[in-house]
């Protein structure tokens, strides 16, 4: 599995995979539960990869 899409975002529990972007963030599923939320691009988030 590539850590490339792997995120951790500021205030929600576990991990999350990067679905897809949009104009005003992304689109994240959630690795726990496999619900998807957006994110804005404020929210800090940190990519495993780095």
């Amino acid at each position: 599995m590539s850590l490339d899409k792997i995120l951790s975002i500021s205030g929600k529990p576990g991990l999350h995979k990067l679905v897809t972007q949009t104009r005003t963030g992304f689109v994240a599923e959630s690795l726990l539960d496999g619900k998807r939320s957006t994110v804005n691009m404020r929210t800090n988030v940190s990519v495993l990869s780095e």
